[in-house]
């Protein structure tokens, strides 16, 4: 198992109430507590804006090497006019 899968169990089955005898019983109990963690993992939202800025990055980034190129073509251009004028 993974280290993240083991530490996940680990924290069910510290803070889980006393587990019911019968193996079935037990069995389905942590299924449950576990398929609680996931889900509040899942749900949680604190990350979310360092990756919406860590994809906003890039894309600006991408449209000002872009812009920059067509003015630098622009002024090229317009030097190159000016110089075949002369």
């Amino acid at each position: 198992m993974c280290a993240a899968c083991l530490l996940l169990l680990k924290r069910i089955t510290r803070r889980a109430a006393p587990i019911s005898r019968s193996p079935l019983g037990s069995i389905n109990e942590l299924f449950d507590r576990i398929h609680v963690q996931i889900r509040s993992l899942l749900e949680r939202e604190e990350g979310q804006d360092l990756v919406e800025y860590g994809l906003l990055v890039p894309l600006a980034s991408l449209a000002a090497v872009t812009g920059v190129r067509k003015v630098a073509d622009a002024v090229n251009l317009l030097y190159s006019n000016i110089s075949s004028t002369l």
